[in-house]
C-alpha cells in the first residue's frame, strides 16, 4: 500500500497515455508478447494476435469538429458583355469601264499654235499692211508635208476668213491635188508675204524681206521635199530672179537647200482653161522628180 508521500501511480492510465501518443505519433501496430507477462490480472480473453492494432482497444483520438460556418453563396461570375458584330458594309460592285463608243463625226482636234505662228500674227513691221489686213496668215496643212505650194500674198476673202484658197481656186486645186495623187496629210499651202496687200498691188522690196525671215523658219520648221511657187510674182519674189517665166516653169531651182518648182496660179488657170495642160505638165515633172508615179 502506498504511503502519502509516494502515491500510487495508476499505472494503467499512463500506458493509455502513453499508447494514445504513440498512435497519435501515426504507429499502427506494436509488437507485444504475451508469455512475458505471468502475473498479469485477467484482463479478458487473451488475444491470438501477436500484435495489436490501437483502433481495436483505444479510440481515436478526439479531433476538435471544424467550426461551423455559414455557407459561402456561390459568387456570380461576371460574364463578358456579350461582343456586338457590326455588319460589314456591303460590297459596292466595281463598273467595268467601258470603251468609249466611235462617233460618226469625230471632233476635230485643234492644231497645236507654234511660237513662229504667233509671231507671225502680232507681226507689225508693215505698217501700211497691218493697218488695212484683218489677221496675217500664217498657212494650213499637214506638219510633214511633201509638198509645200506656196502663193504670194492672200487676197481679201481669204483675209476675212483667215484661211486660204476658200474661192474656187481653192476647189480647183484640190481637184489638181487629186490628179497628182497627194492627200492633204501630203501639202502644205502658205503664201510668201502673209498679209493682204491693198488693191491687189505688187507687194515692196521692203514689204517682201520682212516677211522673208518668216517664211524661212516656216520652211525648216516643216521640212518639205519640195517646194511648188503658184504664179510669176511668187516665184520670182522667193528667187530674186529676173528670167523669163516660161524658163522658170521649166527649171529645177533652189532655196534654201530644198529644191523649188514653179507653175501656174489656179486662179490664173480660172481665167485661162488653156494653160491647165501646161500646168500639168509642170506638177507632173515635179512628181516624176520627186519619185511619185502619175498618169
Amino acid at each position: 500500500m502506498a504511503s502519502d508521500d509516494n502515491p500510487a501511480i495508476d499505472l494503467t492510465e499512463v500506458a493509455r497515455e502513453l499508447l494514445l501518443s504513440l498512435q497519435t505519433a501515426g504507429v499502427e501496430y506494436l509488437p507485444f508478447d504475451w508469455s512475458k507477462i505471468q502475473n498479469a490480472p485477467a484482463m479478458g480473453p487473451t488475444p491470438v494476435a501477436e500484435t495489436v492494432r490501437f483502433s481495436q482497444h483505444f479510440p481515436a483520438p478526439l479531433v476538435p469538429p471544424p467550426p461551423v460556418t455559414s455557407p459561402v453563396p456561390p459568387q456570380k461570375l461576371d460574364r463578358p458583355a456579350p461582343i456586338t458584330r457590326t455588319p460589314a458594309p456591303a460590297l459596292t460592285p466595281v463598273a467595268t469601264p467601258t470603251k468609249p463608243k466611235p462617233t460618226k463625226n469625230p471632233p476635230k482636234q485643234l492644231p497645236t499654235v507654234s511660237p513662229l505662228q504667233l509671231e507671225v500674227e502680232a507681226c507689225e513691221k508693215c505698217t501700211s499692211l497691218s493697218a488695212t489686213r484683218i489677221k496675217p496668215i500664217f498657212g494650213q496643212g499637214s506638219s510633214k508635208p511633201v509638198i509645200l505650194f506656196l502663193g504670194d500674198s492672200p487676197i481679201a476673202e481669204e483675209d476675212r476668213k483667215s484661211q486660204l484658197f476658200v474661192d474656187e481656186a481653192g476647189e480647183l486645186f484640190q481637184k489638181m491635188m487629186v490628179a497628182c495623187g497627194l492627200t492633204p496629210e501630203e501639202i502644205y499651202i502658205t503664201t510668201a508675204l502673209k498679209c493682204r496687200l491693198p488693191g491687189s498691188r505688187e507687194a515692196k522690196p521692203q514689204e517682201r524681206e520682212n516677211c522673208r525671215g518668216y517664211l524661212e523658219a516656216q520652211i525648216m520648221e516643216l521640212q518639205p521635199q519640195a517646194i511648188c511657187c503658184f504664179g510669176e510674182s511668187a516665184s520670182r519674189g522667193l528667187l530674186n530672179s529676173l528670167e523669163e517665166w516660161n524658163t522658170l516653169r521649166a527649171g529645177k531651182h533652189q532655196y534654201i537647200g530644198f529644191p523649188v518648182y514653179c507653175t501656174y496660179h489656179p486662179r490664173t488657170l480660172l481665167k485661162n482653161a488653156n494653160l491647165k495642160r501646161d500646168t500639168w505638165d509642170d506638177l507632173r515633172r515635179m512628181l516624176k522628180e520627186l519619185g511619185r508615179a502619175v498618169n
